[in-house]
């Protein structure tokens, strides 16, 4: 077989697991690089220097930001929560996905895989 004249095949990226528009108890997600919590004036932002993009956010949301750290499920942080506060529980579970929902939305978390667990290629990038 001859490879003369052909062009090398890019590796085709894979959607991420998390949907741009909902997000399920078994997504896995992670914080996007270059997001950071900032307390200014004693407000809670999140905060991207790249584009000096700003969300504020209330305690619970940057708790929930926090918590997204590639390794825990949506359903294991609303497992957790629902634990420390069982008087809530049962309004938790929605609170936590539209909360991590709009996060997603703003491209302040993403899925939690890494670039090669995604089907990513840096080089093809």
């Amino acid at each position: 077989m001859s490879l003369a004249g052909t062009t090398p095949r890019r590796h085709e990226r894979r959607r991420p697991r998390v949907r741009p528009d909902h997000v399920d108890p078994d997504d896995v997600l992670r914080q996007t690089p270059g997001w950071a919590i900032e307390e200014i004036d004693g407000e809670l932002l999140l905060f991207r220097a790249l584009d000096s993009q700003m969300l504020h956010c209330n305690p619970t949301a940057s708790m929930l930001f926090e918590l997204c750290d590639g390794e825990r499920s949506v359903g294991d942080i609303v497992a957790t929560l629902s634990a420390a506060y069982p008087d809530q529980a049962t309004a938790i579970p929605a609170q936590v996905r539209n909360t991590l929902q709009l996060l997603v939305t703003a491209g302040a978390l993403s899925d939690g895989a890494t670039p090669s667990e995604a089907g990513t290629d840096p080089a093809a990038s």
